[in-house]
Order: C-alpha cells, then sequence, then structure tokens
C-alpha cells in the first residue's frame, strides 16, 4: 500500500518541480535604472541619469534615457580658500557652467542571464539620440 501511495504521488511532484524550473523569478517586463556618473571633465561627481527599459522579447528590451552631466572646462584650477578656518575651495573666475542633456533612445540586448545565487546578469546596450549643451551663469548681469 505504501509503494502505491509513493509511486501515486511521485508524478505530481516530478510536474510540480517541472513547473517551478520554468518559471525564471529573475524574468521582469520593466525596469527602471538612476544614479549618478563620474567623468574625468565633470569633476567628483559630474551628474546623473535615468533610464527606463521595456521588454520586447526575451532578450531584447527598448530603451529611453536622459543624462544630465556637467562639463569643466581643462584649465580650470581649484584654488584653496583664503581664510585660515575654511577647508573649502573654489574655481578662481569661473562665472559659468556647461550642462550638457542628453536623450536616449535604443536597445538592451541581454547578454547573460542572471544566475540563481549571486549571479550577474550583462547586457549589451545600444542607444543614440540628440545632445543638447547650454550655459548657467553663477552670477547673472544686472
Amino acid at each position: 500500500m505504501k509503494k502505491i501511495f509513493i509511486l501515486s504521488i511521485l508524478p505530481l511532484f516530478l510536474c510540480l518541480e517541472a513547473k517551478s524550473q520554468n518559471e525564471d523569478p529573475f524574468d521582469y517586463g520593466q525596469e527602471f535604472l538612476f544614479g549618478i556618473t563620474k567623468a574625468t571633465n565633470g569633476g567628483l561627481f559630474s551628474g546623473g541619469f535615468f533610464r527606463y527599459s521595456a521588454k520586447k522579447t526575451d532578450r531584447i528590451f527598448q530603451t529611453y534615457g536622459i543624462e544630465i552631466a556637467n562639463i569643466r572646462h581643462p584649465q580650470e584650477r581649484r584654488v584653496p580658500s583664503p581664510t585660515f578656518f575654511s577647508s573649502s575651495s573654489f574655481y578662481e573666475g569661473k562665472e559659468k557652467y556647461l550642462i550638457s542633456t542628453r536623450l536616449m533612445y535604443g536597445y538592451d540586448l541581454l547578454l547573460f542571464k542572471k544566475a540563481e545565487q549571486k549571479g550577474v546578469q550583462i547586457n549589451g546596450v545600444f542607444t543614440g539620440g540628440p545632445n543638447i549643451r547650454f550655459c548657467i551663469s553663477i552670477f547673472p548681469k544686472s
């Protein structure tokens, strides 16, 4: 009797195991990414970005994004503050900031999927779009 019970329950467990392997816990339909960027010509933190991706197929995501960055001139030099008690510094003669805004549209191609335990996912990102630059004055003319 015990063997018949085990043999009748065994196919049920095998079906449940097969179903749980087919359901990917890392499968998602959209993603939001945001963060800060560091660039050689941008200072400590040069800017930030936001990106939205929506799933088109199992391996391809459609991507929209925006990135805003500060661009420093290569001849800018940081000068220490002249006061004794202050440890701050400033850029001598700086009057304007050059801000670059990049609008992005493109596709992410999933190259390697994330493993179940401490895995890393690798994507190929192909984006393009306009780059708009404008200056912001620190001291407006009166």
